[in-house]
């Protein structure tokens, strides 16, 4: 019984996946390879390749932590009907 238990949690967990986080963190990802591209051809001038980083670099570079704090508040402020910081920034050049 105790086995059948576990069979069944397990199943419910594979079956139950979230319709947020997977979509959000694989944005976070997405994010965080873009800072971490935009500071490799900052930091590399005209010797930039193009580099993409692991998955591990990311987090031990910090792109990660840093890219989820981005992509949550951008989607907290769309939520809320707001701009987001970077089209704020836009908005304010062109004006």
């Amino acid at each position: 019984m105790h086995r059948n238990y576990n069979n069944t949690v397990i199943r419910m967990r594979q079956q139950a996946r979230g319709k947020f986080w997977p979509h959000v963190r694989a944005m976070i990802w997405e994010k965080a390879q873009q800072l971490f591209q935009e500071e490799q051809a900052r930091t590399m001038g005209s010797d930039f390749k193009g580099i993409t980083a692991t998955k591990r670099e990311l987090r031990e570079g910090g792109y990660f932590y840093q890219a989820k704090l981005i992509v949550l508040r951008d989607l907290w402020l769309e939520k809320k009907g707001l701009p987001s910081v970077e089209e704020e920034e836009l908005m304010r050049g062109f004006v």
